[in-house]
């Protein structure tokens, strides 16, 4: 766990989504390059809460210490989450 219960949290959370099989070659090359939005479900903010949730006294104390988020979520060929976590 990092930082103790006087501490705050500016978190940071990427969220690198699979592109659909069903997309055509042009479509997904696009969406590799950032040109096509990740607007569909899941939302985002169902991504940041159930990170939140399990983070929770795991890796922070509590997660109303957070004062600060930014999340994002893309299209990769590689589907993976980043979270940054900083002592503010």
């Amino acid at each position: 766990m990092i930082g103790n219960e006087n501490s705050s949290y500016s978190v940071s959370m990427y969220f690198y989504c699979k592109i659909p099989e069903s997309w055509s070659k042009k479509k997904k090359r696009q969406a590799v390059l950032g040109q096509v939005q990740h607007k569909s479900k899941p939302d985002v903010d169902n991504f940041v809460k159930f990170l939140l949730d399990n983070m929770n006294g795991i890796i922070i104390p509590d997660d109303s210490q957070i004062k600060e988020i930014h999340a994002a979520k893309y299209f990769s060929l590689t589907p993976r989450t980043i979270v940054e976590i900083q002592e503010i």
